[in-house]
């Protein structure tokens, strides 16, 4: 009996000892400070959360925003509570690029004190380079195709892909301290859309739930992409919204689902041809009165596709 106690007292001890030293577990300097371990090739922050892959995801959170700070764009990051990634609400075209980057993220080192969990996440500026390198020479390679083609959607193509080099140009400069030199001005899209746009008169037609506002929304989106808005035309495009109520148990709002389409009826041929459709979901006391809290949504992803337009 005596011979039991002893043991199971050396056990004791052993366990206390093991507990001490996690307790006493010296804070690595990376905690405050991550350029202690982190070059100037890279781009370092620490996450701090309740768990691992919370912490990893605040670490990556952390790069986000030195891009917000370094970028003349803006996107905000939060933590997304089931994984280790970072979830970005997009304000600007830029967060597309961004995050092409963050997901070449790397956690390198992770410390655990008490409940709380520290990461260490880093970007290699190199190899992120490398990888926007590589985006900006395909957008180079179809800036090209689409300029040598005479159709105007692809005049409209390549004025996108564009403004999608440079944001990414914005990102090399912050990567590597300058940027790609450009094949083709802005000068030579813009040219190469107005000439290749030149007498793709519209006429503009609408159906469905509407408001001038909308109609205005949209109308603007046309101009803004080359078209003129005419009232004698080769090309009738009807634009049409209709909703659907779905259930919603809030009291005094009502629920429902807009499907907005956009057909192109060519009149020398009739020939009709759906160019768009999406669905989108809001809420409000009725059809007409929540349209307007959907349509910057619907502008958005009308902008987004009006450059594939072909008719």
């Amino acid at each position: 009996m005596i011979k039991i106690k002893a043991y199971a007292l050396t056990l004791g001890l052993i366990c206390a000892s093991f507990t001490v030293q996690a307790k006493e577990a010296k804070q690595p300097e990376w905690v405050n400070n991550p350029y202690t371990v982190c070059d100037e090739d890279s781009f370092c922050a620490v996450g701090t959360a309740k768990s691992t892959k919370m912490a990893t995801a605040d670490a990556r959170a952390g790069i986000a925003k030195i891009f917000q700070a370094k970028v003349k764009s803006s996107f905000s990051s939060s933590v997304s509570s089931d994984n280790d990634t970072v979830s970005s609400e997009a304000k600007s075209k830029l967060s597309e690029e961004s995050d092409v980057l963050l997901k070449s993220v790397e956690i390198k080192e992770t410390f655990t004190q008490g409940d709380t969990v520290y990461a260490l996440a880093f970007l290699n500026k190199p190899k992120a380079a490398r990888i926007v390198a590589a985006q900006i020479d395909d957008i180079d390679s179809k800036m090209e195709s689409y300029i040598s083609d005479d159709d105007a959607a692809s005049a409209r193509k390549a004025e996108k892909l564009y403004e999608k080099r440079r944001e990414l140009n914005e990102l090399m400069i912050v990567l590597t301290g300058k940027g790609v030199m450009e094949n083709f001005s802005y000068n030579d899209v813009f040219k190469n859309r107005k000439e290749k746009t030149k007498g793709r008169d519209i006429c503009l037609k609408f159906s469905g739930i509407q408001t001038e506002a909308f109609k205005r929304t949209v109308k603007n989106v046309f101009k803004d992409n080359g078209h003129v808005i005419s009232n004698e035309c080769s090309v009738t495009i009807t634009v049409d919204v209709s909703a659907e109520e779905e259930p919603f148990d809030v009291e005094g709002l009502h629920k429902y689902a807009f499907t907005f389409s956009l057909k192109a009826k060519d009149s020398r041929n009739g020939k009709q041809t759906m160019l768009f459709e999406t669905t989108l979901t809001e809420a409000g006391t009725n059809e007409k009165k929540t349209l307007p809290f959907i349509t910057d949504q619907f502008k958005q992803e009308l902008t987004d596709a009006i450059g594939d337009f072909s008719f």
